[in-house]
């Protein structure tokens, strides 16, 4: 399984963080920050995004991922806390995700049924016309709550979140929410932000991540015995 936390490439001279004008673009999209490097991005097999504070504080930017990037991924690309408002046909303005909310996915090996999530921190320094809920905040959201006992059946969940392991009550929220009604079921923190390695294990079936900056580490966090674990707490249920 492969996530990706984006963020916007501020500018080192490999970037296309500020493009020039082109004729041959009558949209002007190859002159947002990051369109380009999205468009390679998206060449890459990843299973699930999120969004990063990088996108949001430009709204051209970030209208741009909602518009270009985030159809490309579909359910993948997951922003369970981060807004955008934008004009319906009539012009009023209608505060809708960027991406889902969450999704649920097979594995191809084992066909192991995994719920995904996509969290940002707490970030309030956006645009005018992005809107980011705290993650404490979020998890008791109707929706947030519905999901979480809309399926008989989680052999993991998986959040992507681009926040730290340390430091930040939004992990913490986030598993005392899951643990309310799922005590045993795994759950993989995919964590960052902070450029650093990181990890923290919030009880025996729960890590957050955090693997350090710019492809500098690959990390790796591996569950053993889901399959097994899930079929003897079904039988246990039953």
């Amino acid at each position: 399984m492969y996530t990706y936390t984006q963020l916007v490439d501020d500018g080192n001279g490999l970037s296309d963080a500020y493009p020039e004008l082109s004729p041959d673009d009558p949209k002007h999209k190859w002159a947002v920050n990051g369109h380009i490097s999205n468009e390679v991005f998206a060449m890459a097999d990843y299973d699930l995004l999120t969004i990063g504070n990088h996108e949001l504080y430009n709204f051209s930017v970030a209208r741009d991922v909602y518009e270009y990037f985030v159809p490309h991924w579909g359910d993948r690309y997951l922003t369970s806390n981060v807004n955008i408002s934008l004009p319906e046909a009539d012009g009023t303005l209608r505060s809708r995700p960027i991406g889902q909310r969450f999704t649920r996915f097979k594995t191809r090996n084992q066909q192991l049924d995994i719920q995904a999530y996509g969290v940002l921190f707490n970030f309030q320094l956006g645009a005018e016309g992005i809107q980011v809920q705290d993650p404490k905040d979020m998890v008791r959201e109707p929706w947030f709550q519905e999901s979480l006992r809309a399926f008989s059946h989680v052999d993991a969940f998986v959040i992507a979140g681009h926040m730290p392991v340390t430091g930040h009550d939004g992990w913490d929220a986030l598993h005392a929410a899951i643990r309310d009604v799922w005590p045993t079921t795994p759950i993989l923190m995919l964590a960052g932000h902070t450029h650093v390695r990181d990890c923290r294990m919030l009880d025996d079936y729960a890590m957050a991540l955090e693997s350090g900056r710019y492809l500098e580490t690959i990390g790796w966090m591996s569950v053993s015995n889901v399959s097994f674990r899930a079929t003897h707490i079904l039988a246990a249920l039953h």
